[in-house]
């Protein structure tokens, strides 16, 4: 890809790095609500207390298959959001099991899966994530439901831009978003989702005049639907930030990276991947300006 004004990075890490903030859909849970990231901590862990306990006591409380593994999915979910990703995995495994001794739990059992190709993309294991994007959308496909399915293409294409196949990429995300365009039932969100990918994607694949009308429009609808100071706003600003550094509209792009950050940090902990590679991207940002300070000898 071609790289601003003179900006040198260098490793997989430096290559890829900011795509990394693609692997976290704005719609973690597809049929569980807003993400646990709206949520304190202490919240979260209560409530991923509380489902261990009813998991142990399943038998007792005569539970079947799929309250069971929805349990175990929502465990997994909390865990992922507070950074434990070992026992996210393990609880993922759990419900995974479960869904996959009953035939009428395969939507959940999809679902699940895709969230599982999120903890991996997070982790960087990035072949893993891309072939349960690839099972999702087969079996979303299968089911004929067609906002399922679109919502899986955008997530597919998440997995092909963590690995820096921008192309494929960029092709899946224009395809997602169109899909979702043209689907009644389509949200806000869902949408925003699908155009931030494109966003990013566009822009890696050397298209940033589109990839920045993609970001626009992501804010305009996340804003339409979320909360100011959202986890999926956060997402969107360093989006728009993105393609604004890279088309040149500088004033701008330090203005939304530094709100996208701010909002990420409020709503993540720390050490969190995405606040982590969120301020990696700014620091190659200033890193940039500095640059093209030197070049011109003054700022």
């Amino acid at each position: 890809m071609a790289l601003p004004s003179g900006l040198r990075l260098s490793g997989w890490k430096r290559r890829r790095a900011w795509a990394w903030l693609l692997v976290f859909p704005l719609l973690l849970n597809l049929d569980q609500g807003a993400p646990c990231q709206q949520e304190g901590a202490s919240t979260v862990e209560k409530r991923i207390a509380r489902d261990r306990k009813t998991i142990s006591e399943a038998e007792r409380l005569q539970l079947n298959n799929g309250e069971v593994g929805r349990l175990w999915a929502e465990v997994a979910s909390g865990e992922e959001d507070l950074g434990h990703f070992d026992q996210a995995e393990s609880a993922y495994a759990h419900a995974l099991e479960i869904f996959g001794r009953d035939p009428s739990t395969q939507i959940a059992y999809a679902v699940t899966l895709d969230n599982l190709g999120t903890l991996y993309a997070l982790t960087k294991r990035g072949d893993a994530s891309l072939d349960c994007r690839k099972r999702v959308l087969e079996i979303f496909q299968r089911s004929g439901n067609l906002l399922r399915a679109a919502r899986a293409e955008s997530h597919l294409a998440d997995a092909y831009l963590a690995l820096g196949k921008n192309k494929d990429a960029e092709r899946h995300a224009l395809l997602a978003a169109r899909e979702l365009s043209a689907l009644p039932d389509a949200t806000r969100e869902d949408r925003a989702s699908a155009l931030v990918g494109y966003a990013f994607a566009s822009c890696l694949s050397g298209h940033c005049g589109e990839g920045i009308i993609a970001a626009r429009k992501a804010m305009s609808l996340a804003r339409e639907a979320l909360p100011p100071e959202s986890f999926a706003i956060g997402q969107v600003h360093v989006a728009l930030g993105y393609t604004e550094w890279r088309t040149g509209d500088i004033a701008r792009a330090e203005g939304d990276l530094r709100e996208g950050i701010r909002i990420l940090r409020l709503r993540l902990p720390p050490s969190h991947p995405l606040v982590v590679q969120g301020l990696e991207i700014y620091r190659w940002y200033l890193s940039d300006l500095d640059r093209r300070c030197e070049n011109k000898k003054s700022c």
